[in-house]
């Protein structure tokens, strides 16, 4: 498996390379990177509570976390997708976690320690 790191300066030589030739080309480069422990996000604590959680493309739902992996994918229960003032009842949901912006707690959470 190519390292994230080395796939991003690949893309970044690749810019340099295009500017020396003076092409007028507009290239973007996002590199988003996890953790090189592999463990878990730390969010044992959330787990069944209620969760406001904010998407890319500003898309937002509401519901019950019930599990997630060490890439953030989360499993989320009795969701709502909220637009604006209209919400749809959308049941349980894989959410990718790479579309995961903000994950907001509904009601109270104990600290872990």
């Amino acid at each position: 498996m190519q390292c994230p790191f080395n796939r991003a300066l690949v893309l970044l030589l690749s810019i340099a390379t295009n500017k020396k030739k003076k092409k007028k080309e507009s290239i973007k480069v996002f590199v988003s990177v996890m953790s090189r422990s592999g463990q878990p996000p730390d969010l044992k604590k959330y787990m069944d509570k209620k969760l406001q959680i904010k998407l890319n493309a500003n898309r937002m739902v509401v519901g019950t976390l019930r599990g997630f992996d060490q890439f953030m994918n989360l499993v989320v229960d009795n969701t709502v997708d909220v637009n604006g003032d209209e919400k749809t009842d959308i049941g349980m949901v894989v959410i990718r976690g790479n579309s995961v912006v903000t994950v907001e707690a509904l009601e109270p959470v104990t600290r872990t320690q």
